[in-house]
């Protein structure tokens, strides 16, 4: 397959990510398997004919109106997941090496657990990290919305925004750890956790627990995704049968 150069030339998606991926590789940047994605989505820009790929993608996402909201919200979906998730020690892009964080691609809180005498934790707050966080996913779920409404069936803002914004309060309700009732997000920093023993994961049914040994609730998880899925297709269908009920 011939690569057509004056065209990757001319393409700011592939500068901007040819920039990106020399920054990563020279400054070894994020873990080996980090860089080794990096490096694979610049070959794949270079050999692979991308654009016939998105642009069967297109055709596809004109037909109906329900992959566009089904693509932003699982955009929401993984942000909320690789944010409100505890990583242990280093990690990908992660500068600072200090007990657990989350946060990515930059680490925004960082949390040191004691356990002498009694539990207590002290938490770290990045305000850097968090607006990186924000305006990186921000900034692609905006590209996608205008390629999104250039389609036959445009995406109408304020409902995106509605399952979007349902979509990373869900998923962080149920990655985060629940503490007498309350998200450890909501709780911040305690001189002493006297029920850390009791924290759960799962909502609005815990299905996981943190001491003495995790025991993961299939069934509870599977309720709580349900319960989920069930919402946002309510939600979804709230506003055409709105219209339908007023016409």
């Amino acid at each position: 397959m011939l690569v057509d150069w004056n065209r990757l030339r001319r393409s700011s998606s592939f500068i901007a990510w040819t920039v990106f991926t020399a920054v990563v590789l020279i400054l070894r940047l994020g873990s080996r398997g980090d860089r080794l994605v990096v490096g694979a989505v610049w070959l794949a820009l270079v050999f692979l004919p991308v654009e016939r790929y998105i642009h069967q993608i297109a055709g596809f996402m004109a037909r109906t109106v329900l992959p566009h909201y089904l693509l932003l919200s699982a955009i929401a979906l993984v942000w909320s997941w690789g944010n409100a998730r505890f990583r242990l020690g280093g990690g990908p892009f992660h500068i600072e090496q200090l007990g657990i964080w989350r946060g990515y691609p930059l680490p925004f809180e960082v949390w040191i657990f004691i356990f002498n005498p009694s539990p207590a934790s002290l938490r770290e707050f990045h305000w850097l990290g968090l607006v990186s966080d924000v305006l990186i996913p921000a900034a692609v779920s905006f590209v996608v919305l205008r390629w999104l409404q250039r389609s036959l069936v445009p995406v109408e803002e304020a409902r995106a925004l509605l399952l979007v914004g349902f979509t990373v309060v869900f998923v962080w309700f149920n990655v985060d750890f629940w503490i007498g009732g309350l998200p450890v997000t909501w709780i911040g920093s305690q001189p002493e956790i006297r029920f850390f023993n009791q924290a759960r994961r799962g909502f609005p049914f815990p299905y996981d627990g943190v001491l003495p040994f995790p025991e993961w609730q299939w069934s509870a998880l599977a309720i709580d995704v349900l319960i989920g899925l069930m919402v946002w297709t309510a939600l979804y269908a709230a506003r055409p049968v709105a219209r339908r009920i007023r016409g």
